[in-house]
């Protein structure tokens, strides 16, 4: 065989070697699957765009999914939904975050369709509920941490509105915070992170150790909060750098937080800490005033 014929063969071994390509490709991604439990759908979505829906179309997803917003609704923004994987793992105990004996009421449950400015219609929020006092008279309840774990506060947005001074295009600080205001952000080892939003005061310093029960700050209005209130979250991420680079990653970025997650709720008086009721709650079957039924007053017993 002459030197002309070497061409030609390097072409017929092409295929070959793209065939080789594919079947590594293949078992590559098998591996992978396997290796983080997926199935067809973790390998679609892995490999294909999302798909798109509109908010508040319950059959535009999969059952494993649910149709959440590409970013927070801001005027004069088009809303553009997105189908996104349902949390499946265990739902974290969550301390509630005001005294048994602070009546408070739930204005804004998960997962609602935005109206009047109101949001919890991204994957970060989807499981977010908003709290406040129930007398709008009475003094602005002290919130506690809910969990143990390393604060990460952001407080640079003012009490008065009108004077923020983080972001002078922004004069009135709806947006100061990207929209939470005043926060804090408690991380524990294990992933899992707790947002308290527009805060009028914050009582603790950032990277301080907290325990749950500990008084952190008050309700406010800070941030994107129409009234004085509590916006309260829980988050899960899967550590995957050390524990100093994941803390130093959401110090560096404000109001960053992984996907919202469902959660249960146990009433603790703060002054006692041993002492917490028996009964849980479910995140989702706060009486809220978006929810069928309104509104009704939370008061926790810890006694019962």
């Amino acid at each position: 065989m002459g030197q002309a014929d070497l061409p030609a063969r390097k072409r017929e071994g092409r295929p070959f070697l793209l065939l080789v390509v594919l079947v590594a490709a293949a078992v590559a991604a098998a591996w992978l699957a396997l290796d983080r439990g997926w199935n067809w759908s973790g390998l679609k979505r892995a490999f294909l765009p999302p798909r798109s829906c509109g908010i508040g179309d319950v059959a535009a997803c999969p059952p494993e999914e649910f149709c959440a917003a590409r970013t927070e609704p801001r005027a004069g923004h088009r809303l553009e939904g997105v189908c996104v994987r349902r949390y499946v793992g265990p739902k974290p105990l969550m301390q509630f975050p005001f005294a048994p004996d602070h009546p408070v009421v739930c204005v804004q449950g998960p997962g609602t369709t935005p109206r009047d400015g109101l949001t919890h219609v991204t994957a970060g929020s989807a499981y977010a509920v908003d709290l406040r006092t129930a007398d709008p008279e009475a003094h602005a309840g002290t919130v506690y941490a809910a969990v143990d774990g390393t604060a990460i506060i952001h407080q640079r947005c003012s009490r008065r509105r009108k004077e923020n001074p983080e972001d002078a295009q922004d004069p009135a600080g709806r947006w100061c915070g990207e929209g939470l205001g005043n926060h804090v952000r408690i991380l524990r080892p294990d992933g899992t992170l707790v947002l308290y939003a527009h805060l009028d005061s914050i009582w603790i310093r950032d990277s301080q150790v907290v325990k749950r029960g500990d008084p952190i700050g008050t309700e406010g209005r800070t941030g994107n909060a129409p009234d004085r209130r509590l916006h309260f979250s829980v988050h899960f991420a899967p550590p995957d750098q050390p524990w100093l680079q994941i803390l130093s990653r959401f110090r560096a970025e404000p109001a960053a937080v992984p996907a919202s997650i469902p959660f249960e709720l146990q009433y603790c008086d703060p002054r006692k800490r041993n002492e917490c009721a028996r009964v849980r709650s479910q995140v989702t079957e706060l009486p809220c005033a978006d929810a069928p039924g309104g509104s009704l007053p939370i008061r926790g017993d810890w006694r019962t």
